[in-house]
C-alpha cells in the first residue's frame, strides 16, 4: 500500500514539474520571439531553420 502511494506521489511530483518547466520554456520563448531587443536572435534562429 506504502509504494503505491508513493508511486502516485511521484507521479503527482513529475507531473508539476513538467507543467512548470512548460510554462517557464514558453515564458522564455514568448519574450525571445516578440521582444524588439531580441530581433537579431530571432532572425538567426529563423535563418538557421529555413535552409
Amino acid at each position: 500500500m506504502k509504494t503505491s502511494l508513493n508511486e502516485q506521489v511521484l507521479t503527482l511530483v513529475r507531473t508539476y514539474g513538467r507543467e512548470q518547466l512548460r510554462n517557464e520554456i514558453r515564458q522564455v520563448h514568448q519574450k525571445l520571439f516578440t521582444a524588439a531587443e531580441h530581433l537579431s536572435f530571432r532572425q538567426k534562429i529563423l535563418r538557421l531553420f529555413s535552409k
